[in-house]
């Protein structure tokens, strides 16, 4: 599967299929904001930049923050303390940006995966073919339209 492509024109088609990924996500982000995890992701990360950590757990607390920084409200933030740290870099920015910036950090993770997985598991395969494929499976891509962590999990 290795391509005769030169390493350059690879690289360029890699980052213009991520192009395009992101592209579609942002356009997507605005109308499904309301059904996806990152904003109750972001909430918490506010809530502990601010100083309100202690009531990370409460759902009036946690509800006043998805409202304020969020618009809405939705499900409620139940991954362990510490994980909200992971999101309190990213809420320097409002949320849909930092939501674009969180499905840069996963693309990172993935091509990070797929480059450590490449020569042990598939040794004639490039890991830029491998991150395609891996795009193409629908929990990886729920995983971008939703904001979750499941790609930095894969990575640790």
């Amino acid at each position: 599967m290795r391509s005769n492509l030169p390493k350059a024109a690879r690289n360029l088609l890699l980052l213009l299929a991520l192009a395009a990924l992101l592209g579609l996500l942002s356009r997507r982000f605005a109308a499904s904001q309301n059904g996806t995890d990152f904003p109750e992701f972001y909430a918490a990360a506010k809530m502990v930049g601010e100083g309100a950590g202690r009531q990370l757990y409460d759902p009036a607390a946690q509800d006043r923050f998805e409202i304020r920084y969020a618009g809405r409200t939705g499900t409620y933030f139940n991954h362990p303390p510490f994980e909200a740290l992971v999101y309190v870099p990213l809420t320097r920015w409002p949320l849909r940006s930092a939501y674009l910036v969180w499905c840069l950090l996963n693309a990172g993770f993935l091509a990070i995966v797929a480059r450590l997985l490449a020569p042990e598991v598939f040794p004639h395969c490039d890991w830029r073919v491998l991150l395609v494929l891996f795009f193409l499976f629908v929990p990886v891509l729920l995983n971008f339209l939703q904001g979750q962590d499941s790609l930095l999990l894969l990575l640790l």
